[in-house]
């Protein structure tokens, strides 16, 4: 996810310290937030080692739908959760919140610890709009609670609460999780997922604590749990939704709102009318998940004509420059 501005500034410093840079990614998770298409190049043109098999998922129907999900198999892939009661679909987005927060508070019922279940969004408002149901939620059933004021916002004892600033002084960092275990006039108790108790001051704790049920996948990203519960309405595209079906070991559930009767048309049923790519288009998570997401440098681009272009022969979209190697990467210009 290292844009190309500070890659470059990265690998120049590493060269004038006769260092080596060994570069680890995978181009079918997140892109680049800034301008990027370093990695995806530098992947393409000197590949030395490539991940095969997936080892985090307890059964082996999930990473085989994995597979097929990275590959672009949609239909085998949601048929596989289909088949597993993992794909639910819900009238509209409130329903879809209330069934995330009732599945949540069942994993609880099953033992799992708070830090090994967590619910996916693809935005900041659509976790937040999660957070809030399982919170509620909670509170409700007497799991947490009750509500103290901790300066301008509200926390409970037993909440599970995410740091989103960093602090290095106090060795807290960003997108650490911990549990509330005291609320005081003064301090905020936390039990962190490192198993350390520590305390800091209620103006901190208003300041960069938030609700850790849910949050968004790029937060997620690397994250390992036991159970995922993913909103995949606000998830735009393949790269995210495979990150975040890929985060639990053993259960992960994924909720479509709105999806053209998805789970019906999914059966199993050798005479459905979904054999391929181009019927996923019936429904809104079918088509974002035949849309691939990768940064392209300007230079694997084909570009465009110009008056400003020399005319010293036609340009040809279909040769590749020296450093082009396949079908699927993009044209350049040679000259």
């Amino acid at each position: 996810m290292v844009g190309t501005r500070d890659y470059h500034q990265l690998l120049t410093a590493v060269t004038a310290a006769g260092g080596k840079l060994v570069a680890v990614g995978d181009r079918a998770q997140l892109t680049e937030i800034d301008a990027g298409g370093m990695f995806a190049r530098l992947s393409r043109l000197q590949l030395r080692g490539e991940l095969t098999d997936n080892h985090r998922q307890v059964n082996g129907w999930e990473r085989d739908a994995l597979v097929a999900l990275r590959r672009g198999d949609i239909v085998p892939a949601l048929r596989a959760y289909r088949r597993h009661n993992r794909l639910h679909e819900h009238p509209d987005t409130t329903s879809l919140r209330e069934a995330v927060a009732d599945a949540y508070v069942t994993t609880l019922d099953t033992d799992t610890a708070p830090f090994d279940a967590v619910a996916l969004a693809g935005s900041r408002s659509g976790a937040a709009e999660l957070n809030s149901s399982i919170r509620h939620r909670l509170l409700a059933d007497g799991r947490i609670g009750p509500d103290q004021k901790v300066g301008d916002r509200t926390l409970a004892v037993s909440e599970v609460v995410l740091i989103t600033r960093n602090d290095h002084p106090r060795a807290l960092l960003n997108g650490t999780r911990g549990v509330v275990t005291a609320i005081t006039n003064r301090h905020v108790r936390l039990r962190l997922d490192d198993q350390r108790d520590v305390a800091v001051p209620t103006n901190w704790a208003a300041e960069r604590l938030r609700s850790a049920y849910a949050m968004t996948v790029h937060k997620a990203q690397g994250l390992t749990v036991d159970v995922a519960l993913i909103d995949t309405t606000t998830l735009k595209d393949r790269n995210s939704v495979y990150v975040a079906v890929s985060r639990a070991r053993r259960h992960t559930e994924l909720h479509a709102a709105n999806a053209d009767h998805l789970v019906e048309t999914l059966a199993d049923d050798p005479l459905t009318t979904w054999p391929g790519h181009a019927d996923a288009s019936r429904s809104q998570l079918g088509r974002r998940l035949t849309t691939r997401r990768e940064q392209r440098l300007a230079v694997d681009q084909a570009p465009r004509w110009s008056p400003m272009m020399t005319p010293q022969r036609p340009f040809d979209p279909y040769e590749h420059d020296r450093y082009d190697r396949g079908p699927d990467r993009g044209h350049g210009l040679s000259r």
